[in-house]
């Protein structure tokens, strides 16, 4: 039994049950990467829902960004995506305009690169 049953947020489809469909751990990640993808301010009925990343777009790479933006996360992730218990994150600069982020959470491990 899953406890969290999510469509993709592209409503990507899958050859054999058409929309694929996500549970668990695969649904909160899904709903993370949906997350990451929107920025605030771009929902037309829920202008408070999605991320502020874009704020960090020209601020130079260093340890003090990375916790910035880990920060960032940690606290409007779970205001935003109802029912994710964030464990710990890591960000990471590994090119010009783009961020990994690694986030644990209680359904597993959500690792993605993210555009700056």
């Amino acid at each position: 039994m899953s406890f969290i049953t999510e469509f993709d947020y592209r409503f990507s489809l899958a050859a054999d049950t058409g929309v694929k469909t996500h549970y668990d751990g695969n649904a909160a990640n899904n709903n993370i990467r949906e997350w990451l993808a929107t920025p605030m301010g771009t929902v037309a009925d829920w202008p408070t829902w999605g991320n502020e990343l874009y704020k960090y777009q020209h601020e130079p790479t260093s340890v003090n960004l990375a916790v910035a933006i880990e920060m960032h996360i940690a606290k409007k992730l779970p205001q935003d995506v109802k029912g994710i218990k964030i464990k710990n994150i890591l960000i990471e600069f590994n090119e010009f305009d783009a961020i990994v982020i690694f986030i644990n959470h209680q359904y597993g491990n959500f690792l993605d690169t993210v555009d700056r």
